[in-house]
């Protein structure tokens, strides 16, 4: 049953990323950002138990009015500061009583709001990127889901070695060099299209291969903070979208960041 409902995921899902890779419709591609962050967003909150409808209305508001800042080209100082201020008038006002005060559920309503609205921002930006040749949200797609994948089939057929880092048992050596070294072969691909030297897009790739296996044990810590087993389930066997979406997530500033730089 996992089995299938994995698939039917991926059967619908890979289609749907290359179409929003693909796209130059702008309403196409924001949509999607605003969706994915939105839910991610609602289920970090979620997880760590923060219900109260101001908080998620608050965190809300902020994603979406920072999204939008980022697809007109400005800036997200002001709806992030904004946020800060006002999420702190608000637990200061409406939570003035002692039983009430919590500032765990402070803590993990701002931080929670500023990674999803800033790191995932960075999708909107990277879909602006000028450059016909490549269309760098395809093979950010493309690459992350290799890295992912040769992580996980080479740890579980060579991975004898598990529980390195306590905050995600599964995880093995053999998964991790996996996940760094057969992503690799990418980086001709890469050259090819983008005109990058050789040099650059191994570069890129290696660079990425970390990036992308720590925002998976990131994700793994945030679940082991929080007491649960997936963000959501409305994905079925594969979870929720912040399960789907992690590694992408806390990867994004550092691709997006090296394709500007060697630009």
């Amino acid at each position: 049953m996992r089995l299938l409902q994995r698939s039917l995921v991926a059967l619908v899902g890979i289609p749907l990323l290359i179409f929003v890779a693909q796209t130059p419709a702008p309403a196409v591609w924001l949509v999607f950002a605003f969706l994915v962050g939105s839910v991610s967003l609602l289920e970090l909150l979620r997880m760590f138990r923060v219900r109260l409808l101001v908080h998620n209305i608050l965190a809300l508001v902020t994603l979406i009015s920072g999204y939008y800042c980022l697809f007109l080209g400005k800036s997200l100082m002001m709806p992030l500061v904004s946020f800060s201020m006002v999420l702190a008038i608000t637990e200061v006002i409406l939570f003035n009583d002692d039983s009430k005060q919590d500032i765990r559920r402070f803590l993990v309503t701002l931080m929670s709001t500023l990674y999803i609205t800033v790191f995932w921002g960075h999708f909107i930006l990277l879909k602006k990127l000028p450059g016909q040749r490549l269309h760098w949200a395809l093979f950010l797609f493309v690459m992350v889901w290799i890295i992912d994948s040769a992580a996980y089939f080479v740890g579980m057929t060579l991975g004898k070695r598990r529980g390195v880092l306590a905050v995600s048992p599964k995880k093995s050596v053999a998964g991790f060099l996996g996940g760094l070294l057969l992503p690799l072969a990418l980086a001709p691909l890469f050259s090819h299209f983008s005109g990058w030297p050789m040099e650059r897009a191994f570069l890129l790739v290696g660079i990425m291969a970390v990036a992308v296996q720590a925002g998976d044990l990131v994700e793994s810590l945030l679940k082991r903070y929080a007491g649960v087993k997936d963000s959501g389930s409305l994905l079925g066997a594969h979870g929720g979208i912040f399960d789907r979406f992690d590694s992408l997530i806390f990867s994004l500033p550092v691709y997006y960041g090296a394709v500007v730089f060697f630009l």
